[in-house]
Protein backbone atom coordinates (compact mmCIF):
# COMPACT_ATOMS: atom_id res chain seq x y z
CA UNK A 1 0.00 0.00 0.00
CA UNK A 2 2.93 2.35 0.43
CA UNK A 3 3.80 2.40 -3.27
CA UNK A 4 0.49 3.99 -4.43
CA UNK A 5 0.85 6.61 -1.71
CA UNK A 6 4.25 7.82 -2.95
CA UNK A 7 3.09 8.58 -6.53
CA UNK A 8 0.00 10.33 -5.13
CA UNK A 9 2.20 12.48 -2.91
CA UNK A 10 4.50 13.33 -5.83
CA UNK A 11 1.51 14.26 -7.98
CA UNK A 12 0.18 16.51 -5.20
CA UNK A 13 3.56 18.18 -4.76
CA UNK A 14 3.80 18.71 -8.53
CA UNK A 15 0.35 20.26 -8.63
CA UNK A 16 1.18 22.66 -5.78
CA UNK A 17 4.47 23.61 -7.40
CA UNK A 18 2.80 24.18 -10.76
CA UNK A 19 0.08 26.27 -9.17
CA UNK A 20 2.59 28.47 -7.40
CA UNK A 21 4.49 28.87 -10.66
CA UNK A 22 1.35 30.09 -12.40
CA UNK A 23 0.64 32.50 -9.55
CA UNK A 24 4.18 33.90 -9.65
CA UNK A 25 3.94 34.23 -13.42
CA UNK A 26 0.79 36.30 -13.02
CA UNK A 27 2.51 38.47 -10.42
CA UNK A 28 5.45 38.93 -12.77
CA UNK A 29 3.14 40.14 -15.53
CA UNK A 30 1.51 42.63 -13.15
CA UNK A 31 4.92 43.86 -11.94
CA UNK A 32 6.10 44.29 -15.52
CA UNK A 33 3.04 46.39 -16.38
CA UNK A 34 3.58 48.53 -13.28
CA UNK A 35 7.24 49.04 -14.19
CA UNK A 36 6.30 49.96 -17.74
CA UNK A 37 3.82 52.56 -16.46
CA UNK A 38 6.45 54.01 -14.11
CA UNK A 39 8.97 54.20 -16.94
CA UNK A 40 6.49 55.99 -19.20
CA UNK A 41 5.64 58.53 -16.47
CA UNK A 42 9.31 59.12 -15.66
CA UNK A 43 10.10 59.71 -19.34
CA UNK A 44 7.21 62.18 -19.66
CA UNK A 45 8.41 64.03 -16.56
CA UNK A 46 11.99 64.06 -17.85
CA UNK A 47 10.89 65.41 -21.24
CA UNK A 48 8.78 68.12 -19.61
CA UNK A 49 11.64 69.24 -17.36
CA UNK A 50 14.20 69.11 -20.18
CA UNK A 51 11.99 71.28 -22.38
CA UNK A 52 11.56 73.78 -19.55
CA UNK A 53 15.33 73.94 -19.02
CA UNK A 54 16.00 74.41 -22.74
CA UNK A 55 13.38 77.17 -22.89
CA UNK A 56 14.93 78.90 -19.87
CA UNK A 57 18.42 78.56 -21.35
CA UNK A 58 17.17 80.19 -24.54
CA UNK A 59 15.74 83.15 -22.59
CA UNK A 60 18.96 83.49 -20.59
CA UNK A 61 21.04 83.50 -23.78
CA UNK A 62 18.78 86.14 -25.29
CA UNK A 63 19.19 88.33 -22.21
CA UNK A 64 22.98 87.90 -22.33
CA UNK A 65 23.05 88.88 -26.01
CA UNK A 66 20.96 91.93 -25.12
CA UNK A 67 23.52 92.93 -22.52
CA UNK A 68 26.28 92.73 -25.13
CA UNK A 69 28.22 89.54 -24.68
CA UNK A 70 31.89 89.28 -25.53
Amino acid sequence: MVLPLIPAALIAIGAVTGGSGVALGGKGIADRKKASDQLRKAYEQYTKRRDAIEERAGRTNAQLEGLGGQ
